[in-house]
C-alpha cells in the first residue's frame, strides 16, 4: 500500500513534500496532468502517474490503495474536499467551508491586524479570490483607481517593511503541532509577491499574532500567514510554495501532517534558523525588472540526494516560465 499520494507533481512545493515524505521513509506516490513535472522524476516517488483533468474522479476511485491523499494545490485541494465522503483514505485538512473562508481576502481585510480599508488611492487594489500577487495592482492616482473593475476587489492602504510568513501545522484535534517562520529576501514581483530568496528566522511575537488569527475560525492541517510590516495581507490555507526552506530547517511539515492522519501526537517547534533558501527560475524572472539576483541558500529543485529530480530540474526552467508567463508582464 502507498502512504501518501501527493497531487500536483509540477509544482516546488510539491517536489519538496515527496522528498521529504519519502526521506523519512514513507512509500510515496504523486499524480500530475503533464509527465513534464519535476516531483514525478524524483527516485522518492514509488509510483508516478499522469491523471485526467480534473482529477477528482480518478483518484476517488484509486483511493482505497493510499493512507494518505496530500493535495497540494488550492484548487485541488477543494474540488477533493467538496467530494470528501468519496474517498477511501485519509485527507488531513480542513473543511472547504473553513478554507473558502480564510482565502477570502475580505475576510483577511476585516481582521484587525490587517491593513485599513480605504476609499482610494494610494491603494492596493487586490482580487478577493487569488494567491501570490496574481490581479493585485498599486494605484498611485485617482485616474489609475477609477480605471479598475472594483467588484469582488479588496482596497487597502499600501504598507511597508519586511514580509514574513508564519507556517504553521494543526493536528486532526485542532492544537498548534507545529510553527516556523521565515522572512522573504527577495520576491517577485519585487514589489510583493512569491518569494525568490528567503531565510528562516525566530519570530515568537509573530506566531503568537498568527496563532490568535487561527484561533478565530479553528483549524486542522497546514496554514500560512503573510505577514509585512507587522499586518496581516494574506492566508494561504494549504501547502505553500516556500515549503523546502522548512524542510531543509528540520521543519517536516508533510512527514508531521501524514503522522497527525495517522493519530500520532506530533509537536515540534525547533529549527535551524539563518538558513536561506532560494526559487532560482524566480530570480531569473525577477531579474527582468532590473534587479540582480541572488544566488546563495538551498535551491528549491536542485538536490544531488535526488538525482532523477535534479536532472529534470534542468528542464523544469520552461514549464515554470510557462506557468509564470503573466509574471512577464509589465507591472507597477
Amino acid at each position: 500500500m502507498i502512504d501518501v499520494f501527493v497531487t500536483d507533481a509540477f509544482q516546488r512545493k510539491s517536489l519538496a513534500a515527496v522528498r521529504a515524505l519519502g526521506r523519512a521513509g514513507l512509500r510515496v506516490a504523486a499524480g500530475e496532468v503533464t509527465r513534464w513535472s519535476p516531483a514525478l522524476w524524483s527516485r522518492y516517488v514509488r509510483e508516478a502517474w499522469v491523471y485526467p483533468d480534473p482529477p477528482v474522479a480518478w483518484l476517488a476511485e484509486r483511493s482505497r490503495g493510499w493512507k494518505v491523499l496530500m493535495p497540494m494545490e488550492e484548487e485541488t485541494l477543494l474540488a477533493i474536499l467538496d467530494r470528501r465522503a468519496r474517498f477511501d483514505c485519509a485527507i488531513p485538512f480542513e473543511s472547504a467551508e473553513k478554507i473558502r473562508l480564510v482565502r477570502d481576502k475580505a475576510w483577511v481585510a476585516a481582521q484587525p491586524e490587517a491593513p485599513r480599508t480605504v476609499a482610494g488611492p494610494p491603494c492596493v487594489v487586490k482580487p478577493r479570490i487569488g494567491s501570490g500577487s496574481r490581479g493585485r495592482v498599486f494605484c498611485g492616482t485617482a485616474e489609475e483607481f477609477h480605471r479598475l473593475d472594483l467588484r469582488d476587489a479588496v482596497v487597502q492602504e499600501r504598507v511597508e517593511g519586511e514580509a514574513r510568513c508564519v507556517s504553521l501545522l494543526y493536528d486532526m484535534e485542532g492544537a498548534c503541532a507545529a510553527a516556523f517562520v521565515h522572512r522573504r529576501l527577495h520576491e517577485y514581483p519585487a514589489s510583493g509577491g512569491p518569494s525568490t530568496w528567503r531565510e528562516s528566522v525566530r519570530d515568537d511575537a509573530l506566531v503568537e499574532r498568527a496563532l490568535r488569527i487561527v484561533a478565530r475560525v479553528g483549524w486542522r492541517g497546514v496554514i500560512q500567514l503573510e505577514f509585512k510590516g507587522g499586518s496581516l495581507l494574506d492566508v494561504n490555507p494549504r501547502f505553500w510554495g516556500s515549503l523546502n526552506l522548512a524542510v531543509r530547517c528540520g521543519m517536516n511539515f508533510p512527514h508531521l501532517l501524514f503522522r497527525a492522519a495517522m493519530g500520532e501526537r506530533v509537536r515540534q517547534f525547533d529549527y535551524a534558523v539563518g538558513v536561506r533558501g532560494i526559487w532560482k527560475s524566480g530570480e531569473l524572472l525577477r531579474s527582468l525588472s532590473g534587479r540582480w539576483p541572488a544566488w546563495s541558500g538551498h535551491d528549491d529543485y536542485f538536490d544531488d540526494r535526488d538525482r532523477a529530480a535534479g536532472w529534470a530540474s534542468w528542464l523544469s526552467v520552461i514549464p515554470v516560465l510557462t506557468r509564470f508567463r503573466e509574471f512577464l508582464r509589465p507591472r507597477r
